[in-house]
């Protein structure tokens, strides 16, 4: 299973509602379908610098395969609240001025939904950071869902949204300037635009869609060292790593084939969901590093591409159940975090992460982008040990204190050596839990 970015087809919903509204005429026997049960997701949006609630926030809900379920807009109280089936969810909320939430590219915290019960998703938005970023653009995608992605010419950099239920789209805090427009959804081609200059604060480009049967991927899934499994493939954008609306499927004993595809460029992602697997390490190091050995690419023909997965780590404490996204609740700022031992591991490392998906515990080491030093980032945990206090104890600089009533994430890496050459990891949703101190 790797990060969950990124659209449920509203089809299925409508066809619920189909089925349990009444009919004009038509009489005859038999009951209307039990409409499955429902919980509540209540979004409030706020700003963090005066706690005042944002209006107009884009609010996106995702399943647990990156597949939108919802897009909609917070009231002028700045929240949002939606029915939706027991099951887990992530939330992104966007609006003009702020910083996403989650930024661009990072795991969401993934929240819970239960039967008949109201569960809420606080989200705090910062100011965005460039004070130049004035432009937006909107428009209409051509196709209900699809992921638009817009790449500034100039920076190279890559901003996206997922259009709604009508195939409207809206991305915010543009630095004014030249931008290339694509999108993506499961069963269209989408004509991409190039060159378009976005000078004034509100710009309108809207897409070409044409419906297709598309290109096939398949290939075969190779179990390494673990008994054969389900697990899903996912196509993802290259760049911002987002998965294609409608681009996901399942292996059929060790083979899937998952059709519908545009020509383009893709990375093919094995094991989203929580199943027990990871993509194999070593087959990746194998077939070329990261991306290369997941990259799949359509030119007007079908493609294979196979995978190797193995098992992953069992985290055992504090984290939510693989089936069921509800955070385990812990009362201390300092936890302990558990996992069960890997075979193959020299060390571990341990990683921490807030609900915005920021790093604020562990990792890996990385390179200071002033000095050219390698700083260190995560503390040497021996192949023997299998827990771990968060603590500013175990990592110096890089830590920041858990705060009651937050919710946080958690992984762990086996490495084989100080090279830090990967042999497995937990599953990126789990190692759910929150943090809630007893009152005195």
């Amino acid at each position: 299973m790797r990060r969950l970015f990124p659209a449920l087809a509203t089809a299925f919903l409508s066809m619920i509602l189909a089925a349990c509204g009444g009919g004009g005429g038509g009489g005859g026997g038999g009951s209307a379908p039990t409409p499955p049960p429902k919980g509540t997701l209540k979004v409030t949006v706020e700003a963090s610098a005066d706690t005042m609630p944002v209006e107009g926030a884009i609010i996106e809900i995702y399943n647990d395969v990156g597949e939108r379920v919802k897009t909609a807009t917070s009231n002028v109280d700045g929240v949002y609240s939606v029915k939706l089936r027991p099951k887990g969810y992530t939330v992104r909320v966007r609006a003009q001025g702020f910083e996403s939430s989650p930024p661009s590219g990072v795991p969401a915290v993934p929240v819970q939904v239960l039967k008949d019960k109201t569960v809420t998703k606080a989200v705090s938005l910062s100011a965005f950071g460039d004070v130049n970023a004035t432009a937006y653009v909107s428009g209409n995608a051509g196709a209900p869902g699809a992921l638009v992605i817009i790449e500034n010419t100039t920076t190279n950099a890559f901003y996206s949204a997922t259009a709604d239920d009508n195939g409207d789209y809206v991305i915010y805090n543009l630095l004014p300037g030249t931008y290339d427009f694509s999108a993506f959804v499961e069963g269209f081609d989408i004509t991409p635009v190039a060159s378009v200059a976005l000078n004034d604060p509100d710009m309108t480009q809207d897409l070409v869609a044409t419906a297709q049967e598309g290109y096939t991927v398949s290939g075969q899934i190779t179990f390494l060292s673990v008994t054969n499994g389900t697990v899903d493939i996912t196509l993802v954008h290259p760049e911002t790593e987002e998965p294609i609306p409608g681009l996901t499927v399942f292996n059929n004993g060790t083979s899937y084939s998952l059709g519908g595809v545009a020509n383009g460029t893709y990375l093919a992602w094995a094991t989203l969901k929580n199943d027990g697997y990871v993509m194999d390490p070593d087959w990746i190091v194998k077939n070329g590093g990261m991306p290369a050995a997941i990259e799949v690419t359509i030119n007007d023909a079908n493609t294979l591409k196979d995978f190797s997965v193995t098992r992953a780590i069992t985290l055992e404490s504090p984290t939510n159940s693989p089936s069921n996204l509800t955070p385990e609740v812990v009362t201390t700022l300092t936890p302990t975090l558990s996992w069960q031992s890997y075979s193959a591991a020299g060390e571990y490392i341990v990683e921490v992460f807030d609900q915005d998906g920021t790093s604020i515990f562990g990792g890996y080491d990385v390179i200071d982008s002033g000095t050219g030093e390698v700083a260190s980032k995560h503390a040497v945990i021996s192949k023997n040990t299998t827990s771990m206090v968060i603590s500013s104890n175990n990592m110096d600089d890089y830590y920041v204190p858990l705060e009651d009533g937050k919710t946080y994430r958690w992984k762990v890496s086996a490495v084989k050596n100080a090279d830090v050459t990967l042999a497995s990891s937990s599953e990126d949703l789990m190692g759910v839990f929150t943090v809630a101190i007893p009152a005195p």
